[in-house]
């Protein structure tokens, strides 16, 4: 009696066993290949697709011939409108989705897909917010006696049609006990998206450096913005518009003007999802005095780690076309930091 006991539960086991392991979402691509596993996002054009055997796959979403779920799937449209399914088929240019197996099949061009299986944020459900802080830290005993500090961090919370961005760096150094930089400054910027490129918004920037004679500068006003490119792949976008901006020297004598502001965000990965290329600039014109140009941009490369851990090395390029007196155009610093992201 035990014995058949055992081998009857051997048996159930195996067929649960065997059914957990067929059972998922199905893939058939152009070629005939067959994949069996769950779906987990469409974006920008690559489906991401979870297997047992070969971890998360990226295929292109032109490759894919039939896409079925057990679980109904999220399309959002271009034009916001959501459906739900569980059976997909591409055909050339256009894309035949079975919203219930009693209707007759829906047809969209494959140019209005926006994403499947959105984020929340993206139909306007929640916030998403991320954010990174890095660690530049050095110390030399013996011959040379020398201390350096670098943190920076930023702040972003996206929602469907709005975002902010607060960011925020300190750089303290000694040699022998003499303190040779001492600077920090912090930005917040706000942007109202009007489309799905085009945005407004406002930002204002606060910063101080000793060695640039700069006790403090305060710019502020408003802008027009465009997104180019907005994926975990790639993103890009520009603003400019009109700023006020009160500068206040140790030395020198205090400015305060108007000038033409503008900054430029850009991220992508280059191989893969294992490094990351950035540059991010911003810059003011002063337009009273067509000489005075302030700029300062940071361009690197980051490799993600394990666990959120993040290494990157970067140049931060500061240059100011009228500096005060002792105080050279363009200051370049080159630092190879540790981080953690969100």
């Amino acid at each position: 009696m035990i014995k058949k006991f055992i081998i009857y539960l051997i048996l159930f086991v195996s067929i649960s066993l065997s059914g957990q392991i067929t059972l998922g979402d199905e893939l058939i691509t152009k070629d005939g290949s067959r994949l069996n596993g769950k779906v987990v996002n469409e974006e920008d054009g690559i489906l991401k697709f979870e297997t047992t055997y070969a971890g998360t796959v990226h295929i292109k979403w032109d490759q894919i011939s039939e896409l079925r779920t057990q679980i109904p799937v999220k399309i959002l449209l271009k034009n916001e409108k959501t459906v739900m399914t569980q059976f997909v088929k591409n055909q050339d240019e256009i894309m035949i989705v079975e919203v219930e197996p009693s209707k007759p099949p829906i047809i969209y061009n494959h140019k209005e897909l926006a994403f499947i299986n959105p984020a929340a944020w993206q139909l306007g459900e929640s916030m998403q917010i991320s954010g990174a802080v890095n660690l530049a830290l050095k110390s030399q005993r013996g011959n040379t006696d020398k201390d350096e500090l670098d943190i920076d961090g930023n702040l972003l919370f996206r929602r469907k049609n709005d975002r902010l961005t607060l960011r925020g760096h300190i750089e303290k150094d000694k040699n022998r006990g003499e303190t040779t930089a001492d600077a920090w400054d912090a930005s917040a910027k706000y942007d109202y998206f009007l489309s799905k490129k085009w945005f407004i918004g406002g930002s204002t920037r606060v910063e101080q450096d000793q060695f640039q004679d700069l006790k403090l500068r305060v710019s502020a006003g408003p802008f027009v913005g465009y997104q180019f490119f907005e994926t975990k792949k790639m993103n890009l976008n520009s603003s400019i518009g009109p700023s006020r901006t009160l500068e206040d020297f140790r030395e020198a004598d205090d400015n305060d003007y108007w000038s033409l502001s503008w900054s430029n965000d850009f991220d992508v990965y280059v191989f893969g999802e294992y490094i990351q290329f950035y540059h991010r600039h911003s810059g003011l014109w002063n337009f009273e005095d067509i000489d005075d140009v302030v700029f300062d941009g940071w361009t690197g490369f980051r490799v993600p780690l394990l666990l959120g851990l993040v290494a990157s090395t970067e140049i931060r390029t500061e240059y100011d076309n009228a500096p005060a007196d002792d105080v050279d155009r363009l200051d370049t610093t080159y630092r190879v930091k540790l981080g953690y992201q969100w």
